[in-house]
């Protein structure tokens, strides 16, 4: 049973407030809450209120434990899996058409926006999350183009999102409760072995995903 009492929710003693129900209550991304838990900087200050109003409304208190495991690690995590598949395929990168987004739908309206209106623009866009990706969708929508023949679009996640826009998103589906737990494991496994005196062992754990095709992409039109 939950009181509510104004804007804030009595809830029952012993349960705790998840990070998941702080993303729910603000309409944010769990990305875009652990962002502004973590102080990056990448977050906007709108969306940074919102977090933190809801965080307060919420009573939510970060995991010390989880935090404290972070703080041990102090490792640097980059997205460079686009860098290196071009690499790999000796092709060069153009650094305007890679633009910067916030996790976020409006973040994704405005990075799309600035790439559509390139003289040259692409034929196809992946988003880092499926809410950018929908917002790519609507920008092309109300730029007349036509998804996918126009312009491709690709997600990530697979949440629900990617189904409940036209056409339904292809999108990269990964096992996010899974990872979570699995990090949390190996977290707790370095830093035994470091109280232990052992040598710090980097190791690469490698989740199951896949490629859910759906109706958002196609090959480019000739010419």
């Amino acid at each position: 049973m939950r009181v509510k009492t104004g804007a804030r929710t009595e809830r029952r003693k012993g349960h705790a407030v998840t990070i998941h129900e702080v993303a729910k209550h603000a309409g944010v991304s769990l990305m875009t809450v652990s962002r502004v838990m973590n102080s990056n900087s990448n977050v906007r200050e709108a969306t940074r209120e919102l977090v933190m109003r809801a965080v307060r409304e919420l009573n939510y208190t970060p995991n010390a434990a989880a935090r404290s495991l972070a703080a041990a690690q102090g490792t640097r995590i980059a997205h460079d899996g686009f860098h290196a598949a071009m690499s790999a395929a000796g092709l060069t990168i153009d650094p305007a058409l890679i633009q910067q987004g916030y996790f976020t739908y409006r973040s994704g309206l405005e990075a799309t926006e600035k790439l559509l209106t390139r003289k040259s623009p692409p034929t196809a866009i992946f988003a880092s999350n499926d809410d950018m990706a929908a917002a790519a969708v609507s920008v092309a929508h109300r730029r007349g183009l036509d998804v996918p023949r126009d312009l491709s679009v690709v997600g990530f996640d697979d949440t629900p999102t990617a189904t409940t826009v036209w056409p339904e998103l292809t999108t990269i589906r990964q096992p996010i409760a899974a990872m979570a737990g699995s990090a949390v494991e190996l977290l707790l496994r370095s830093i035994r072995q470091r109280k232990g005196g052992d040598a710090r062992v980097v190791s690469d754990h490698v989740m199951a995903h896949a490629l859910i095709k759906r109706d958002s992409v196609a090959a480019p039109r000739k010419g």
